[in-house]
């Protein structure tokens, strides 16, 4: 059997509505400039900032405060159970973490102490009087050139006479 096509019909449109199509499309231009001139004359606050979900966001940061709440004070009470813990006294794994740990830091320290003594004395001990001596007047000398040398430029011969002179002493080691 064949099958019928279904026609539709068209629809006529009414000489009124066509006008009224027609107003409003040449209308449209002055209205969206009504707009814009609308939208200049409104003041625009930095401060204020339209948000049509304000709600949800307000809710939103209420939940994230209040779960960041909840998980401090549990970390919070974790953590002063803890020390509580140790503290008593209670034999327990923190307890004996910690007192390895300080018995492993004193040994370190005792070693530490024992080779700076061993390099110390034997760093004494190799060095005779005349060498500490000749470091000693060495080091003042070139102290002493660099603050004659680093001196204003005004200032008077007798304190470069005297930075010499005293310079002399040292490195001659008269004046004792």
């Amino acid at each position: 059997m064949p099958v019928k096509k279904k026609t539709t019909k068209k629809r006529r449109v009414n000489k009124t509505v066509k006008k009224n199509i027609a107003r409003a499309v040449e209308r449209i231009p002055q209205m969206i400039m009504r707009e814009v001139k609308m939208a200049d004359l409104r003041p625009i606050s930095p401060h204020v900032i339209e948000r049509p979900e304000r709600s949800r966001h307000m809710l939103m940061w209420t939940g994230v405060a209040v779960l960041s709440g909840v998980v401090f004070v549990m970390w919070f009470f974790n953590t002063r159970n803890a020390i509580y813990a140790i503290s008593r006294g209670a034999p327990s794994e923190e307890r004996e973490l910690v007192s390895t740990a300080r018995e492993d830091l004193r040994a370190i320290m005792k070693s530490f102490a024992a080779a700076e003594r061993d390099e110390l004395s034997a760093a004494v001990e190799q060095t005779t009087p005349e060498e500490i001596k000749t470091t000693v007047k060495n080091t003042l000398a070139s102290l002493f050139l660099a603050a004659a040398t680093s001196s204003a430029p005004s200032a008077t011969s007798t304190e470069t006479t005297s930075a010499s002179s005293t310079m002399l002493i040292i490195n001659t080691g008269y004046a004792q």
